[in-house]
């Protein structure tokens, strides 16, 4: 094979070769990582022997679907996998082929010596491949591709045959303790749009908060001997498990602490209140039903439309939470003097962002986002709600427009929104 015809890109991967062949073979597993962040693969249909067909589906962030379909041409399974767009299913010529793919899995002491080499029909081809950014696109894949394969065999979702999970732990609920809750309410509804609604059991006084008819977060009182031990309104959030005991004990055993052991709510479900190695408390929960799904469309005014980590050391709290919910790295944003801002991901687009807190931040947390119509307009509603203004209005990489904000008992939060 003439070498200007060929591009190469080759990792060592700290997993053993069967579990990096398994993520190229499993259509679940090759779904989470093939297609760089933002791009999503919503569609992922092999059949891997020679002569079987591959349909992969990669969606833009515009929602725009690019599939892509070839034929496995040669499979050792654990060693090797070779595939072409020059057919498709059941060997029918296609109608411009442009590359033949030669993926081989070595084992290098345990690890896994993977190449990729990316054979083209023509120099023209190869070249034009080179421009749409080969290197930094398989590039971001094979660091997506490491990290599902590099997880903790013990975590909770993990996969008995594979060691990996299923799926990445998403937010799915978020939640307000505060010392005034009708006051609180008002404010919420007057600046995010949010609707309320009672959910209150017996002597538990709860009320949920709607986006339209979705429910997105919930607000309580801050119970009298929590006031008394020091506890200040604030925003938590909580993040879907398979078990919330196994994950609470994981949570332990990494070096957070449990402010809640799992506790049940009838008819809603279990969660623990935890906090991370650094401090940062978080909820974990299992609904007694069907796990809430993540907004299909995050910019709806009243949903979270992001999810940010002030951390005392950034790098550490990433292998933290991407050990124990399977989130994965997408884009790194450097800052210059305040470091590095780590974009993360939960299975699809970015959902959040980590980094060192500045010094002067005395502890490190969790920021949630809310959606609004308009960040100008969204601020005057919150300075005339009672609130103040920390930070903002900023316009941020992306073209977003955010504000920071204090709500009138002192709980932090912010606003985003694309319309300045």
């Amino acid at each position: 094979m003439s070498a200007d015809r060929e591009l190469v890109l080759t990792r060592l991967i700290a997993a053993p070769p069967a579990k990096v062949y398994r993520a190229w073979t499993d259509p679940e597993l090759l779904r989470q990582w093939f297609a760089p962040l933002p791009y999503t693969t919503p569609v992922a249909e092999l059949d891997v022997r020679p002569g079987g067909g591959a349909l992969v589906v990669m969606r833009g962030p515009d929602g725009k679907d690019m599939p892509n379909r070839g034929v496995y041409l040669e499979v050792v399974p654990n060693e090797r996998l070779v595939f072409t767009d020059a057919y498709t299913e059941a060997w029918q010529p296609s109608e411009k082929p442009f590359m033949t793919v030669v993926l081989t899995f070595e084992d290098e002491g345990g690890k896994t010596r993977y190449t990729a080499r990316v054979r083209h029909w023509t120099v023209a081809d190869r070249e034009a491949h080179e421009k749409m950014g080969f290197h930094q696109g398989w590039g971001i894949c094979a660091d997506q591709l490491t990290s599902l394969v590099t997880r903790s065999d013990s975590h909770p979702l993990a996969r008995k045959d594979t060691g990996m999970s299923p799926s990445p732990a998403p937010f799915v609920w978020y939640e307000l303790m505060t010392t005034d809750a009708a006051a609180a309410e008002k404010f919420y509804k007057d600046v995010v749009g949010w609707k309320a609604q009672d959910m209150s059991q017996g002597d538990m006084k709860y009320t949920s908060l709607l986006a339209a008819d979705t429910p997105v977060a919930g607000l309580m009182t801050l119970p009298k001997d929590a006031c008394a031990a020091g506890a200040k309104p604030g925003w938590t959030g909580y993040v879907g498990v398979d078990d919330v005991d196994a994950t609470a004990g994981r949570v332990s055993k990494a070096g957070g602490k449990i402010h809640m052991p799992p506790t049940d709510i009838p008819n809603v479900g279990r969660f623990a209140m935890v906090a991370d190695p650094q401090g940062t408390a978080f909820s974990l929960f299992k609904p007694s039903g069907d796990m809430p799904r993540p907004a299909a469309d995050p910019n709806r005014p009243g949903m979270v439309g992001w999810h940010e980590l002030y951390a005392v050391d950034g790098e550490k709290a990433f292998a933290f939470y991407a050990d124990l919910f399977g989130w994965t790295k997408a884009e790194a944003m450097d800052m210059g003097a305040m470091g590095v801002y780590q974009l993360f991901a939960a299975g699809g687009a970015p959902i959040g962002g980590m980094m060192t807190k500045p010094p002067d931040v005395p502890v490190s947390f969790w920021n949630y986002y809310f959606q609004v119509d308009g960040i100008g307009a969204a601020m005057e509603r919150l300075k005339a709600g009672g609130g103040s203004v920390i930070n903002g209005p900023m316009e941020v990489p992306g073209g977003n427009w955010i504000v920071q904000g204090l709500d009138p008992q002192g709980a932090m939060f912010s606003l985003v929104s694309t319309q300045a």
